[in-house]
């Protein structure tokens, strides 16, 4: 049986909290634990829920959908129940953008949908996954290794990188079949990324502004890619910053 919050989804770390709430969706090969700190962060200006997504952490026996929209519809649904009618952002975190953008493309109605916040990676029009499922076992490790897609720990220890491997690949292969949709949002979209992350170039952000019919803002970070894990506290400090941006629900936690 599948571990679950208060609120008895297994899809969420944590219970039901009160008032506007922000959902973290992670980086493929990601699970909710790196979330803590950027909750830390956070509190208690703006609970924070971290997403668990299936095929990682409590939920390795739960196979992931056969596309990233099956996920998306899936997720989609979760948060609406989750969420009641609570106000709450949606957050991706560098691939796991992909999926927040796909998410809240079905939740276009939503009363509880206040925006979308977009962390270090380009519009889905921009995307170019690296084909990963005809990679050797050795020729994956490689990959990751020098892209960074794992702490360098977790490649030295055999172990550990035995039991994440399976879930990166998945995630990856996930990705890489994605076709985005052409939805454009109701809602704000923040875009946030590291200037010197090398994965996103300086003219990126401003092709999320064609996502969206209802304002677009862009906060750069002096982070490299990976700020969600070495530099929560400022990502927390922006996305506070930005919370009037998202109207009259997020004015009480900025």
């Amino acid at each position: 049986m599948n571990a679950t919050g208060a609120s008895g989804s297994a899809w969420f770390n944590s219970g039901t909290p009160k008032g506007a709430r922000l959902y973290v969706i992670p980086q493929a090969g990601g699970g909710a634990a790196p979330v803590t700190a950027l909750r830390r962060a956070l509190e208690p200006r703006l609970a924070t829920v971290a997403v668990r997504l299936p095929f990682r952490e409590s939920r390795l026996a739960d196979p992931l959908p056969g596309s990233l929209h099956s996920l998306a519809d899936t997720l989609a649904e979760e948060i609406s129940a989750h969420s009641g009618e609570e106000s709450f952002l949606v957050l991706g975190h560098c691939s796991g953008a992909l999926l927040a953008y796909e998410t809240a493309a079905r939740l276009t109605g939503h009363q509880g949908l206040g925006g979308l916040v977009v962390s270090a990676q380009v519009a889905p029009e921009r995307f170019a996954p690296v084909r990963t499922h005809t990679m050797s076992p050795d020729e994956f490790h490689a990959y990751v290794e020098q892209h960074h897609l794992v702490p360098p720990e977790v490649l030295a220890t055999p172990p550990l990188w035995e039991m994440l491997r399976p879930t990166l690949r998945a995630d990856l292969q996930l990705y890489e079949a994605y076709r985005p949709s052409d939805h454009v949002l109701d809602v704000p979209v923040l875009v946030v990324h590291g200037r010197q992350d090398d994965r996103f170039p300086p003219s990126a952000a401003a092709a999320w502004g064609s996502r969206t019919r209802n304002g677009f803002h862009h906060v750069v970070l002096e982070r490299d890619h990976d700020y969600l894990s070495s530099g929560p506290g400022e990502l927390a400090d922006a996305l506070l910053d930005s919370l009037p941006r998202f109207g009259p629900p997020f004015l009480s936690s900025s």
